[in-house]
């Protein structure tokens, strides 16, 4: 008997695939969450938020104890005034979930991030982190509660080694 192979690798259900297509090219949606199916190692679409739906509707969606994965289409002003849009892939890994499952869903953001083009990683922990992150405009990954790798709080980081 043969042996199978085991797969190891995220794939993006045809779901996700097509409402991240409207999203981003017809502007149809204005946010998506997905979650992982960690035994299948598939990415599912769980909600939709239309076209008309803000920020705080897609916090409210995310679970408060569990992690998911979100692409938000996030309307800002330029500094001269003028509109812009920009995309932002959020992993969100709220406190109160599991640590296992706050570990895979890190681990697996630059895979997710490979499916989607075009896209700012934004890692957050709280519905704070996300509304900071987009308050003015920039979505800087580090204002999202720790989304860049740097440890901002060590009070070490810049002395010499000995």
């Amino acid at each position: 008997m043969a042996a199978t192979a085991m797969k190891t690798t995220l794939e993006l259900s045809d779901d996700c695939k097509a409402k991240f297509f409207e999203l981003k090219t017809r502007r149809k949606h204005r946010w998506i969450i997905m979650s992982v199916d960690e035994r299948a190692l598939r990415i599912d679409l769980e909600a939709v938020g239309d076209r008309s739906s803000t920020l705080r509707k897609l916090t409210d969606a995310l679970p408060t104890a569990a992690c998911r994965f979100a692409v938000f289409d996030h309307d800002y002003s330029r500094p001269d005034g003028r509109p812009a849009s920009k995309l932002l892939l959020v992993c969100w890994v709220p406190a109160t979930s599991k640590p296992a499952s706050r570990m895979f869903y890190t681990s697996q953001k630059a895979t997710v991030g490979a499916f989607f083009t075009g896209i700012e990683p934004l890692t957050a922990h709280s519905a704070a982190d996300l509304e900071a992150a987009t308050a003015d405009g920039t979505a800087a990954p580090a204002a999202a509660g720790g989304g860049s790798d740097e440890d901002d709080d060590d009070p070490f980081a810049d002395d010499e080694e000995f």
